[in-house]
């Protein structure tokens, strides 16, 4: 199972199939994400998975610790319950709010825990809490959201999902280690070493990218924050 990610397109849509009708069950969008991950391999679902794919929309819940270790199936995430214990008793309390079914959360605060997991890569939490409050409202209330947390999750998912893996994935890395491959060879260096080198000299390149794009969502958020 340590294998097995999934994409936050795919838990997005998951997590709209355990709080409405949807195309497909939770059951079915788990199984079509455990086919995808690895075609070639049996992939045995686990406890809490099971657990998940058997929750009715009308009542689906889901507590701290199902939300973090959910969130460690993700992509390019880390999600601990202590992290979300702190969040929700500190740093976003008034945006997420009391538990929903009795010491479970519902789907929407979820969504909106997995999505200040990726803002806070490049946001402060008052940063977080003034973007998030901008589209969602009383946690309690969820008629006066400008957009539905749970669809604006997957609305940026999709998006990323899109862009990266059709488009950023395959052509960045294939430039940068083209363009790595070439400097090393106008270097003396032992080709014993070249595919150290390559390696290091590629993840200094994508970290400059992470930087950059870490600085242009900052100043994005400075912006949108003065022009609200």
């Amino acid at each position: 199972m340590d294998r097995f990610k999934m994409t936050r397109s795919t838990l997005a849509t998951l997590l709209i199939s355990l709080r409405e009708q949807y195309e497909k069950t939770p059951l079915e969008i788990i199984e079509d994400a455990l086919d995808s991950n690895d075609p070639l391999q049996q992939i045995n679902l686990s406890p809490l998975l099971i657990k998940i794919s058997k929750l009715k929309p009308e009542t689906a819940g889901l507590s701290i610790n199902e939300i973090a270790n959910l969130g460690n199936l993700l992509e390019y995430a880390m999600v601990t319950s202590t992290a979300i214990q702190n969040w929700v008793k500190r740093d976003i309390k008034e945006l997420i709010g009391a538990p929903m079914h009795g010491k479970k959360y519902s789907i929407d605060q979820a969504a909106i825990l997995f999505i200040v997991e990726d803002l806070k890569v490049v946001l402060d939490f008052e940063s977080i809490r003034k973007a998030l409050t901008m589209v969602f409202n009383n946690p309690a209330d969820r008629s006066d959201d400008i957009i539905d947390p749970v669809y604006f999750y997957k609305g940026y998912a999709d998006i990323f999902c899109h862009l990266y893996k059709q488009d950023l994935n395959d052509q960045l890395e294939k430039r940068i280690e083209a363009k790595v491959q070439q400097f090393i060879l106008s270097l003396n260096i032992d080709p014993i070493h070249h595919e150290k080198v390559k390696k290091l000299l590629s993840i200094s390149v994508l970290s400059i990218f992470s930087s950059c794009f870490h600085s242009k969502a900052k100043s994005l958020m400075q912006k949108t924050i003065l022009e609200s």
